[in-house]
């Protein structure tokens, strides 16, 4: 499953094969956050980042994120659900909507645009948990992945939840998922910095490789600082995450680490094109279905700075 882009004859960074979803679902990947008595796996946010951040490595990782969200809320809300049952034995990808909708005649009501593409999508309006399926609006997003608009109104939404317990559970999950979607981003900066190195060892320029270039020796020491920098920040979160927090704490930490994570792989993809140059930037270039996915992961679920403004809004609250 973890493959080097395009070695399946497909297009790195695209939608997902079906072939591809049925690895992901025989290794149980796809529904891993269910609990184990409703067909999945009971991992947590800790081994989620570490499948995400494993098949990033192969641009493999779509849609592993969005799945364990739906699935950490099924898990919380609605474990004996038959769509629960459905996502652990048939495979199909569940997405999860990452803001609440309001309510019209006790349904959910609105749009969902550009959500990752499924036959359902969870939905929370006020206090209640929805599935939502119906007719979709296909598009595409930069890295090639399908999209769905959701028309909540023309979709047949199922209640599977509902109580004070809903909202906490998004916010919950919302939190986790920014600590998946940076570990994917994190391993996208990794095999970046690997191939610019590579590159800088083998690449030959007035008779010498471009790593004897004292100016091009400390951009890589820069770049590999803040990748290191921004791996750090994340492994420190989600081991304190793991095990559990308060509903503050963990809001903190994943706005934390996600923009640590997203100013680290940008600063990444950057100075590895400009160490490059021209072949930075050709469709078979090996950086371009990494950039690409990077460049679709960072406004994921907060950009930096959307993600830095509610940190400070949250203020200092770290528990012991």
């Amino acid at each position: 499953v973890i493959a080097p882009p395009g070695d399946d004859g497909t297009d790195a960074g695209g939608p997902a094969p079906a072939d591809q979803l049925a690895d992901l679902h025989a290794h149980g990947w796809l529904h891993c956050a269910l609990p184990e008595a409703s067909g999945g796996l009971g991992f947590g946010v800790d081994a989620a980042a570490l499948i995400a951040g494993g098949l990033a490595r192969g641009c493999r990782a779509e849609p592993v994120a969005a799945c364990f969200m739906a699935a950490r809320m099924l898990a919380l809300l609605a474990p004996d659900s038959s769509l629960a049952a459905e996502l652990a034995t048939g495979g199909q990808p569940v997405s999860l909507a990452d803001e609440p909708l309001g309510m019209v005649g006790g349904r959910p009501a609105g749009t969902l645009p550009r959500m990752p593409l499924a036959q359902v999508c969870l939905v929370v309006a006020e206090d209640m948990l929805f599935a939502v399926s119906g007719p979709v609006e296909a598009g595409t997003r930069l890295d090639g992945v399908p999209l769905a608009s959701f028309d909540v109104r023309r979709a047949e939404a199922t209640p599977l939840a509902r109580g004070p317990e809903v909202p906490a559970a998004l916010r919950q999950v919302r939190a986790e998922g920014r600590l998946v979607v940076a570990a994917e981003l994190l391993a996208h900066a990794e095999v970046m910095l690997d191939i610019t190195l590579d590159h800088m060892r083998t690449r030959q320029q007035f008779g010498q490789s471009l790593g004897h270039f004292q100016a091009l020796q400390h951009k890589a020491v820069d770049l590999y600082g803040a990748v290191l920098l921004s791996r750090a920040v994340l492994d420190t979160a989600i081991a304190r995450a793991a095990p559990g927090l308060a509903p503050d704490d963990l809001d903190r930490l994943p706005c934390r680490s996600k923009a640590r994570a997203n100013d680290g792989a940008m600063a990444m993809a950057r100075g590895a094109i400009q160490m490059f140059g021209a072949l930075g930037i050709t469709e078979e270039g090996p950086l371009t279905p990494h950039v690409r996915r990077v460049l679709a992961l960072v406004p994921r679920l907060g950009t930096s700075a959307e993600l830095r403004r509610a940190y400070t809004r949250i203020g200092r609250v770290l528990t012991r």
